[in-house]
């Protein structure tokens, strides 16, 4: 409407051409936008592409690491500049250099450790064949004329200095090898065990205990040094068991046979002091510790443990205190060969 006239004046616009203008800039905003993103995606890609792969060399890295390589290592040189990323890539390399040592020092110990046991138990066995060449050659020395003379004399040629001898060579083979091989033949079972109940027989200080051996059993592939060693040690931790009574008596037998689920089964049985159920699980361990002096069970049982764990058979035990004890080797139809004992 015109002031002060009766005029009314009407203007007209299409809506297309009115907004028009709105639309150029909505337009131009979304291009301006999308301007942007992509710029933004450009530059990322640009400058976050480094990064992203020094990342990714880490993960690559701790993954080796959690596979057991620890000569995996993030190469810095590599890595973009920046302060942060190269850091956390050097306390990673850090990191993995400190577990690689520490793990090398525990290999070093743990071969340490096994070369002490093991030596421990040959030191052992020694003992058995230089206390039965000594008693020879004092015999020999005392009453050289005397039949029990030669005859202990010839046990010693031919039994304990050869069992010597390859002590001595399995202590040259662990200090220079790390470790005793196998050295396979078939065994027969029961002619074994009447070597070392023989063999037994002959240590004055058992002289008061009966020795035998029952049974019989098919020949085995095994190594018939180490497991005439084996039994040997737990009939004489037996035979000292017996002898711990009061008065020293008792009888040791040493039982073989086939068995069905293993292959051979060999059982040193005694009546001895006993041991205390309580007590097994702890003696029952590849430790080498003695307590001879409680139940009759020295370093020997460590020793026979190992031989039966190298062939892949084992060793159980069931005592009583006072009732004696029952020590089973276990060994399978084929011997395996897992390692030195």
């Amino acid at each position: 409407e015109v002031p002060e006239q009766s005029w009314t004046v009407i203007v007209e616009q299409p809506v297309a051409e009115a907004y028009q203008t709105v639309g150029k800039m909505r337009r131009d905003l979304v291009l301006m936008l999308a301007g942007a993103i992509i710029l933004a995606v450009l530059l990322g890609l640009r400058l976050g592409a480094k990064p992203v792969r020094g990342l990714e060399a880490m993960r690559q890295q701790a993954h080796e690491v959690a596979r057991g390589n620890l000569d995996a290592r993030v190469e810095l040189t590599k890595l973009p500049h920046l302060d942060e990323l190269r850091a956390l890539a050097a306390a990673l390399n850090e990191m993995t250099a400190a577990l690689d040592r520490t793990q090398r020092d525990l290999k070093a110990k743990e071969r340490l450790s096994t070369f002490a046991r093991v030596a421990a138990g040959l030191a052992h066995d020694l003992a058995a064949p230089i206390a039965a060449a000594r008693a020879a050659c004092d015999a020999a020395l005392t009453a050289p004329g005397q039949e029990g003379s030669v005859q202990l004399l010839r046990s010693a040629a031919v039994s304990h200095l050869p069992r010597l001898q390859r002590y001595v060579m399995d202590l040259r083979r662990l200090a220079q090898e790390g470790q005793i091989p196998l050295e396979f033949s078939f065994v027969e079972p029961r002619a074994l065990a009447d070597r070392v109940v023989a063999e037994a027989r002959e240590f004055e200080k058992w002289e008061g205990i009966e020795i035998l051996a029952t049974g019989k059993a098919a020949p085995i592939l095994a190594d018939e040094s180490l497991l005439h060693r084996a039994i040997f040690n737990l009939v004489a931790n037996a035979a000292d068991a017996c002898l711990m009574r009061r008065p020293p008596s008792g009888q040791v037998c040493v039982e073989v046979a086939t068995s069905v689920t293993s292959g051979l089964a060999v059982a040193v049985k005694d009546t001895g002091v006993g041991i205390a159920a309580d007590r097994l699980p702890s003696l029952m361990t590849l430790d080498f510790k003695s307590t001879k002096r409680a139940s009759g069970v020295g370093l020997g049982l460590g020793v026979a443990m190992h031989v039966a764990t190298a062939h892949g058979g084992s060793i159980s035990a069931e005592s009583s205190a006072g009732q004696g004890s029952v020590f089973r080797l276990e060994l399978p139809r084929i011997g395996s060969c897992k390692e030195g004992e």
